[in-house]
């Protein structure tokens, strides 16, 4: 099990790497920072909702 959860890391990891930092690099790092931050509270939030609202 921990061997897939790693490889699916890695491989997501490897994928987003270089489009992240090419938009770092267009946006800034403060405004980049910001936004990954915001995505993940959504990601979270989100999950929390269907986790304990939906049957």
């Amino acid at each position: 099990m921990f061997g897939s959860v790693s490889g699916i890391f890695f491989i997501s990891y490897f994928l987003f790497e270089i489009p992240s930092n090419v938009m770092q690099e267009k946006s800034g790092a403060r405004k980049w920072i910001v936004l990954i931050r915001v995505t993940w509270g959504a990601a979270v939030a989100l999950t929390l909702i269907k986790k304990h609202f939906v049957a």
